[in-house]
């Protein structure tokens, strides 16, 4: 079962992972990305996919 602390472990991982990977990109390609301030940022939407094929559920509706 995923509890809050889990799930904020789980985010706390990825948001490193995707930071990392971010700085990697950035220096190689010479170019800083920008997310919209109304969009999800990656390590977000890795999170919540992460959590839900650990739910349990097989679909979103």
């Amino acid at each position: 079962m995923l509890t809050p602390d889990k799930i904020t472990e789980i985010y706390c991982i990825v948001d490193d992972f995707c930071l990392e990977t971010d700085q990697l990109v950035a220096k190689e390609a010479q170019f800083h990305v920008n997310y919209s301030a109304y969009s999800l940022c990656p390590s977000e939407v890795i999170c919540l996919l992460t959590c839900f094929q650990h739910s349990g559920f097989r679909n979103l509706t």
